[in-house]
C-alpha cells in the first residue's frame, strides 16, 4: 500500500479501511481507490476507485462499512463482498451503537437508518464542511465549519461539538486551517486525556 490516507480501524481491530494506492507484484499494475486490509492475511480488497470513507465508517460489528462515492452513500459488506447503495449524499459515518448512518446533503446533516435508509434531518448548517465525528456513546457529534470573513490573513474555522437528542451545540476550538478536511477523533483514555491537558 502506498500514500496511505483515510484510515479507519474496524471495532474489531483486524480490518482496516483506507485510500491508498496499491502495486499488484504479479503484473505490476496500480491501482488507487478506497480498500480493505486483513491484518491476519495482509489480503487487501479493493473497494471502490472515487470513494472515500471517514471514522467512524464500520459497522459495531465490524462486518460493514459505510462509504461515500459521487454523492451517493454505500454500504460494503465485507464478507459477502459486495456493496449496495443506501441514499444521496457525502461524509458517511457509522454511530458507535449502530443506529444511524450521519451524511451531509447540501446545508444539511442527516441521519439514515443503515437498513431502510429512512431519514431525518438532524440539523442544517451552511458553513459547516467536513463530516460528523460521533462520539463513542453515540450521544454527541463533533464537526468543524468555515469562520466568516475577518481581517486574518490565514482562514479559520471552528470545531463545535452538537448533542444529538436536544441539538445543544457549542463551539470548543478555533483554529488556522489551509485546505482539505480536517481528521478529529474522539478519545476515552483517561492516560491519554491527561497527557494532552498536560502538554506531555
Amino acid at each position: 500500500m502506498q500514500q496511505p490516507m483515510m484510515i479507519c480501524w474496524s471495532p474489531r481491530k483486524d480490518r482496516l479501511v483506507l485510500w491508498a494506492s496499491n502495486t499488484d507484484s504479479g503484473n505490476g499494475s496500480k491501482a488507487s481507490g478506497l480498500w480493505t486490509l486483513r491484518l491476519d492475511t495482509g489480503e487487501s480488497t479493493l473497494i471502490d476507485a472515487h470513494g472515500s470513507a471517514y471514522c467512524p465508517s464500520w459497522s459495531p460489528d465490524g462486518v460493514k462499512l459505510a462509504y461515500s462515492v459521487k454523492g451517493a452513500i454505500s454500504i460494503y459488506d465485507t464478507d459477502a463482498k459486495n456493496s449496495r447503495r443506501l441514499a444521496d449524499g457525502d461524509y458517511a459515518t457509522w454511530s458507535p451503537d449502530g443506529k444511524w448512518i450521519a451524511t451531509s446533503k447540501g446545508n444539511d446533516y442527516w441521519l439514515l437508518d443503515p437498513q431502510s435508509a429512512a431519514g431525518k434531518v438532524l440539523f442544517t448548517q451552511k458553513n459547516a464542511f467536513t463530516p460528523l465525528w460521533w462520539s463513542p456513546d453515540s450521544q454527541y457529534v463533533a464537526y468543524a465549519t468555515h469562520v466568516g470573513l475577518s481581517l486574518k490573513v490565514v482562514e479559520q474555522v471552528d470545531l463545535r461539538v452538537r448533542r444529538v437528542h436536544d441539538g445543544a451545540d457549542v463551539r470548543l476550538q478555533r483554529s488556522a486551517w489551509k485546505t482539505g478536511v480536517p481528521d478529529v477523533q474522539w478519545v476515552r483514555s483517561s492516560p491519554l486525556l491527561a497527557r494532552a491537558r498536560s502538554g506531555g
